[in-house]
């Protein structure tokens, strides 16, 4: 299990264009929808615009890690594999 998020550079100019109040209740739904997997609905269509951004970004980042996660499994599995037969 991971127990971060990443976020990258370009998404400052995105919370750039929020004002602190909102940029506050955009990043606690962030971690509402990567910790606990709870969707935020949002009223406002840039609040909504932004969000939807964000938690496509976090989707594909979740996507990647959980292929590599995959990757570094059948590797090991494959070493200790390996490790038991020249060990018999």
């Amino acid at each position: 299990m991971k127990n971060g998020l990443l976020l990258y550079y370009d998404l400052k100019e995105v919370f750039g264009f929020l004002t602190d109040e909102e940029a506050g209740r955009m990043i606690k739904a962030v971690f509402d929808y990567e910790v606990d997997g709870v969707v935020t609905e949002f009223d406002d269509r840039m609040m909504a615009s932004t969000y939807k951004r964000i938690t496509d970004h976090l989707d594909r980042n979740k996507e990647k890690y959980d292929m590599i996660c995959k990757q570094r499994r059948q590797a090991a599995f494959i070493r200790w594999e390996k490790e038991k037969d020249m060990m018999m």
